[in-house]
């Protein structure tokens, strides 16, 4: 062997060792053993979770009247604030007797928008059922109807709009623990 020859050799296995000790630790972020190389990162601890039992169960929550708003006339009510995260709305309505329709069928309607009142222009839930004539289905009345509202701790306000009904009723139901 030539000189020239051992002194490639001795630079292909130089590179090897500097490849095999620094570029691949630091590429890969292992440590070598014995050399300590500042800027070779080592990878972050992972989180573990642990299940925490409680001593006592959950408690039940009841749901309780919180405010009452009643109409005959389309119309805007006050503003009620609603200090709970969340909240329900449970709502009637009667539809209107009308003797001058000589039996045809009446479709009562109502609407009500649940606004917020801190920013007037954001309509926060649209509530329409279906409010049929009692002549035409007897056997199930799904009133009152219940919406639950997960969006607590805001002053609201409701515009209810009525068509041939004769008064509604709703009820603002907060939590309570029992």
């Amino acid at each position: 062997m030539e000189k020239k020859d051992l002194v490639f050799l001795a630079i292909a296995v130089g590179v090897v060792m500097i490849v095999a000790l620094v570029a691949k630790p630091a590429l890969t972020g292992e440590g070598s053993p014995g050399l300590a190389l500042p800027f070779v990162s080592t990878p972050a601890p992972t989180a573990s979770l642990h299940a925490v039992t409680s001593t006592s169960p959950p408690r039940p929550v009841s749901m309780v009247i919180f405010a009452n708003l009643s109409g005959n006339r389309s119309g805007t009510t006050e503003s009620v604030e609603i200090p709970f995260p969340y909240w329900e709305i449970v709502y009637t309505a009667e539809a209107a007797i009308n003797e001058s329709t000589n039996g045809t069928l009446i479709f009562p309607r109502l609407k009500i928008q649940v606004m917020d009142a801190e920013s007037p222009s954001r309509i926060m839930r649209n509530l329409e059922p279906d409010l049929l004539d009692a002549r035409i289905n007897t056997s199930h009345d799904p009133r009152p109807w219940i919406e639950q509202i997960g969006e607590g701790y805001h002053r609201y306000y409701f515009v209810v709009h009525i068509q041939e009904v004769r008064s509604y009723h709703i009820e603002i139901r907060v939590p309570q623990e029992q």
